[in-house]
């Protein structure tokens, strides 16, 4: 039984999509945000997920994409615009930002 525990724990830790370090310190705020306001818009970015068993995982490797566009572009923030989700496909949209 330990065994089976510990097989499945190692396999649900290799899941966790690692982030860039530009990527991880980009600010996340949702579209309808009253701060997008005082930003500069940079462009549309996309993350995109096929395949994951796991639904936590396949949000947390479209949210590292979308991310890794939004640094690529030179933003501190990103707004979330809208999710798509289908089967074994989790897309996020976003508009990347430069506020700070």
């Amino acid at each position: 039984m330990r065994c089976i525990f510990l097989m499945v724990s190692v396999a649900l830790a290799g899941c966790a999509t690692p982030l860039t370090d530009r990527a991880a310190r980009i600010r996340i705020i949702q579209n309808d945000s009253p701060s997008v306001k005082a930003c500069t818009q940079l462009g549309s970015v996309a993350g995109r997920s096929k395949g994951l068993l796991f639904e936590s995982a396949a949000k947390s490797k479209a949210m590292a994409d979308l991310l890794d566009a939004a640094a690529n572009m030179g933003a501190d923030t990103v707004a979330i615009v809208k999710t798509t989700e289908s089967e074994e496909v989790v897309t996020l949209y976003g508009v990347a930002l430069k506020c700070l």
